[in-house]
């Protein structure tokens, strides 16, 4: 029998029944049995670290806001610098750190990822160890070394991460107050970022960044509890 290039040929009676023929070269179908259960794993690791960010209730109209907020921030952050022309290895940190700041901003303030970060386990010591990691401002301070005429950078990005970690901690205290607490610290970081100068690199980082960490994720100020306690159904 010629080696058509997709012709089933009978593999001894034994399992696996068959062999499948691709340009000539014979592929078992227990060979295509484990690449298709590789792909599926592949598939839902991807789909868990998904929902390990974003929750595992996440919407279509969810996950679209997140990847549009991050595309957004990825192409529009380097042409709100007004920083010194940048290299094209700088140019692309600065989207990067954009896409995650943008996209989070919008991520954290949906209604699954709400309910994901105050599910029971997530505490004080969970959100704080959140917000910090999140070392952006001092990132940022390399952008905008030289450029500051108001506070050096390393200031700048010292009060604003410390404002950051201060104020998450101040939410997660009083947790029956947390909605007004997040509106007013989050108002608070833009104000505080005003005093001190905004970046000349990215003159929109403190209130997104302030909407990510504050608005979002340490008090999920735009839902009531109702919302973030309500079965996944409701």
């Amino acid at each position: 029998m010629s080696p058509a290039k997709h012709a089933l040929v009978a593999d001894s009676g034994r399992y696996p029944a068959i062999t499948l023929r691709i340009h000539g070269a014979p592929v078992s179908s227990a060979h295509c049995a484990r690449t298709s259960c590789r792909h599926t794993a592949e598939v839902g690791w991807l789909r868990r670290s998904w929902g390990e960010f974003v929750g595992p209730e996440a919407a279509a109209v969810e996950n679209a806001g997140t990847l549009s907020s991050a595309a957004a921030g990825a192409v529009l952050a380097p042409r709100l610098d007004a920083g010194r022309p940048r290299g094209s290895v700088a140019t692309i940190g600065l989207s990067l750190l954009a896409m995650d700041i943008w996209g989070g901003a919008w991520a954290n303030n949906t209604r699954s990822c709400a309910r994901w970060y105050e599910r029971p386990g997530q505490g004080t010591a969970q959100h704080l160890a959140f917000a910090a990691v999140h070392v952006h401002p001092f990132v940022l301070a390399g952008y905008d070394r030289g450029l500051r005429t108001r506070t050096r950078s390393v200031v700048w990005a010292g009060v604003t991460y410390g404002y950051m970690l201060a104020a998450t901690s101040v939410i997660r205290r009083y947790p029956t107050h947390r909605r007004w607490l997040g509106i007013a610290t989050t108002l608070g970081a833009v104000a505080l970022d005003q005093a001190l100068g905004p970046s000349p690199t990215a003159p929109w980082f403190a209130p997104a960044f302030a909407k990510k960490l504050l608005l979002g994720h340490a008090s999920a100020a735009l839902w009531s509890d109702a919302a973030l306690t309500a079965t996944a159904e409701s």
